[in-house]
């Protein structure tokens, strides 16, 4: 279940200034077996977020627009786990010249984890996923800069945008697998999957696009849509130690990277580990990512059109 309530109110005596507040609720309520991992195995688990929320915005000069909010968040599970957290953000955007934008922002995520992180029990292709009700909230922030320039090349119009980012983690929250079930038997010895904080991380890069279309005959045009985005998901500390398995053995970035190890004196016992302690790539991330989507469009006898594209990733 779902409602928000959002009033808006544009200052006639201050010209281009408007403030907007809020408040938001969700209610989430689930009965399913396979999220039997909760504190009375019953699996039926309710959540509830609620938020509070305010933005202001103001124009200067005709060119320049700032922005910034406060959000409130609450969180439960299960009627057991509350937290309360504030959340903040800030934001710039301002025509330098024609059709050249440029735009700043900076802001604060928190994520509560979801039931199914919380509380799946279940086994997949024979490996089994475990439930962990004491998963913490992730916290993160993350800034952006970015140049957005409008193009005209004969009849094609579009966009050239480029921008660089930046993302940090707290409580990082990610899939692993540990020796984490009992009995450990055949065929996997008591591995199993869980949802874990990972420690700190960080999310860097660039992302570049280019978005437009053009009508170059009265019977022949074309949509298009290019990007791509270099990206650095780092752990930020891969020897952290974010649990222990069943046999008490610690686990960290590189423990769970296979054939990663440290010798006793904590250097690396192999090139790939010391190339991995340099790069801690966060698993099921990408460092390159390239999309294309192209659509040619064209007009038959005046009256039909017939589109054919095609989409890359």
């Amino acid at each position: 279940y779902f409602g928000e309530y959002q009033f808006a109110e544009r200052f006639q005596n201050i010209k281009d200034f408007t403030i907007t507040v809020g408040a938001s609720g969700q209610y989430s309520n689930s009965e399913a077996e396979l999220y039997a991992g909760n504190e009375d195995s019953s699996g039926v688990n309710s959540s509830v977020n609620a938020a509070l929320y305010i933005q202001v915005d103001k124009k200067f000069w005709n060119r320049l627009n700032l922005n910034g909010g406060m959000r409130g968040e609450y969180f439960s599970v299960n009627r057991k786990d509350t937290i309360i957290r504030p959340v903040f953000r800030i934001g710039a955007s301002s025509e330098l010249w024609r059709e050249g934008f440029i735009r700043a922002s900076f802001g604060e995520g928190f994520r509560f984890p979801t039931i199914a992180e919380r509380y799946i029990t279940t086994t997949v292709g024979g490996l089994p996923i475990v439930a962990n009700p004491d998963i913490q909230p992730e916290r993160s922030w993350a800034t952006e800069l970015g140049i957005k320039q409008g193009i005209k090349m004969g009849k094609f119009l579009g966009y050239i945008d480029v921008a660089g980012f930046w993302q940090e983690y707290d409580n990082f929250v990610e899939f692993n697998v540990g020796s984490f079930q009992r009995p450990a038997v055949a065929p996997f010895y008591g591995l199993a999957f869980k949802s874990v904080n990972t420690g700190p991380a960080m999310v860097r890069g660039v992302d570049a696009s280019i978005l437009g279309n053009g009508q170059f005959t009265d019977y022949f045009g074309l949509n298009i849509i290019l990007g791509y985005t270099f990206s650095r998901p780092e752990s930020k500390d891969p020897t952290y130690v974010y649990a222990h398995d069943l046999d008490g053995n610690d686990l960290n970035q590189l423990s769970t990277a296979s054939s990663m190890l440290l010798n006793e004196d904590g250097t690396p016992t192999s090139a790939d580990t010391a190339a991995y302690l340099a790069f801690p790539v966060l698993k099921y991330r990408f460092e390159h990512l390239v999309n294309a989507d192209v659509e040619l469009v064209f007009k038959i006898l005046k009256k039909y059109k017939l589109s054919i594209g095609g989409t890359y990733r």
